[in-house]
């Protein structure tokens, strides 16, 4: 077996390698005249690592270091770059994606949007609100809705022809939809 460091000194030309590459990276952009040592370093270490996978019949002992030490080097530059990437935009949630138009009821405050509806008159927000969600839901969560506005959940039963514990869990089921649409604001401190 081929030992680039034998004796505890490093071969010749592997010395050489190592070096005229860790300059040549040293003047690339991220790096330093000063990275120099650094990375010829990082570059021996490699090869060191490696040295015990070689197969004379299969190349020379200065092509397989040289593999070697340039797969490590486009290793080094990635890593470099990939760490000097600016962060991902970062955006607020409190405002729309770009392009997206913005209601002024969206700017107000749920308390503020609250009070501007006397009580006992139907909030037109809600309204609207809940139509949206509804169409969104299957046909025959549409119909235990259209039931439950006009009646109890015994009455709702009766007229679809289902067990209440059946229409117990759609209600629940229901009313998670609602609430992930975000109409547990119109319940105020009821909930």
């Amino acid at each position: 077996m081929f030992d680039f460091f034998s004796g505890g000194n490093v071969h010749p030309l592997l010395r050489q390698l190592v070096h005229h590459k860790a300059r040549e990276l040293s003047h690339q952009p991220g790096f330093t005249p000063a990275d120099a040592p650094d990375l010829e370093q990082d570059l021996l270490a490699r090869v060191a690592e490696r040295q015990t996978t070689y197969l004379p019949g299969r190349g020379r002992p200065e092509a397989f270091a040289r593999t070697i030490v340039e797969s490590k080097s486009a290793t080094i530059v990635r890593d470099r770059r990939a760490a000097k990437r600016p962060p991902a935009s970062v955006a607020s949630l409190d405002q729309p994606p770009a392009g997206e138009r913005l209601r002024l009821i969206d700017l107000l405050p749920s308390a503020a949007s609250r009070t501007r509806v006397r009580s006992g008159e139907p909030d037109p927000d809600l309204q609207t609100d809940l139509a949206i969600v509804l169409k969104s839901l299957p046909s025959d969560d549409q119909a235990i809705c259209g039931c439950l506005m006009s009646g109890t959940l015994s009455d709702a039963a009766r007229e679809l022809g289902r067990p209440r514990s059946t229409l117990q869990k759609a209600v629940a089921r229901i009313r998670r939809r609602f609430e992930e649409a975000g109409l547990k604001i119109y319940l105020g401190e009821q909930r």
